[in-house]
């Protein structure tokens, strides 16, 4: 059977193991009523709660999309506990870039080691991970290396978080809100109906705003003149002046959807257009 509980966030953290987790919801009071798996090891700021009243609970937010919004919401705050990233640090003189999750930034006793190794995607770039038994690392360089991830990482959970939350609140639907997750590796749909109106000496492209609220909302589009991409970071509108072309020149243009996770979509259906 499973278990319902009153839980406290402690510092925006519940006070469970988060593999116990089956929903929760916010009493608004930083507090959670949450249904828990048997196999959650009751703690002393536990709560009793009944089934009962966790059905109350939800039985009180009538509107299925109010109800599934509140899910989310606590689903993304514990997601974001779980977060992991990459910072630099210059902590032994000279930067390098590490690998840093929640449990190794939780410890800062005992020895450990910095061990190098291939970035996720292949490229050659060293990175550093926390490992067993340090090694060329002072005790004070130690400290500074782990203050500076856990620096990045709030700063950056906090980004993402606060993004997140904007793309929830924008959702109409109940398949909108399954839709964000903290780590999305899924891309867009590629966008549709591009056009392009010629100038003289530049080009404005158009298009139709793509219906994904994490394009809308922490995405944009990329611009590709053939196969080089014009843009430095991804546009939030939906139109695009490429400007020093060649008058009487033609180009041909595609664009990408881009998420808020930097997932890419296939690109769209060209357009072709002489500069004036």
């Amino acid at each position: 059977m499973s278990v319902y509980k009153i839980v406290p966030a402690i510092n925006g953290e519940l006070d469970i193991d988060y593999k116990d987790l089956i929903h929760a919801i916010d009493n608004g009071d930083g507090t959670y009523i949450v249904h828990l798996e048997d196999t959650a090891v009751p703690r002393p700021s536990w709560k009793d709660v009944t089934q009962d009243q966790w059905d109350q609970a939800t039985k009180g937010i009538s509107d299925p999309l109010t109800l599934a919004i509140k899910q989310k919401q606590a689903e993304l705050q514990f997601d974001s506990d779980q977060a992991c990233a990459t910072f630099v640090s210059s902590a032994i003189g000279s930067p390098h870039t590490y690998l840093a999750d929640e449990k190794s930034l939780a410890y800062l006793q005992g020895e450990y080691t910095f061990v190098t190794g291939p970035h996720y995607d292949g490229s050659p770039v060293n990175y550093y991970t926390v490992e067993s038994g340090f090694v060329n690392h002072t005790a004070n360089q130690i400290v500074q290396v782990f203050l500076d991830g856990r620096a990045w990482i709030n700063q950056q959970k906090g980004i993402k978080l606060a993004t997140k939350l904007k793309q929830l609140n924008a959702c109409t639907t109940v398949d909108q809100v399954n839709s964000i997750v903290w780590n999305d590796t899924t891309p867009p749909n590629a966008p549709t109906g591009l056009q392009g109106t010629a100038g003289t000496g530049q080009v404005t492209l158009t298009w139709t705003e793509n219906s994904e609220i994490d394009v809308q909302i922490g995405g944009g589009y990329n611009i590709y003149e053939g196969s080089t991409k014009v843009n430095a970071s991804p546009v939030t509108g939906t139109s695009y002046t490429v400007t020093g072309l060649t008058s009487g020149t033609s180009y041909t243009f595609t664009i990408t959807a881009v998420d808020s996770d930097g997932n890419e979509s296939a690109h769209s259906a060209s357009v072709t257009v002489t500069a004036n």
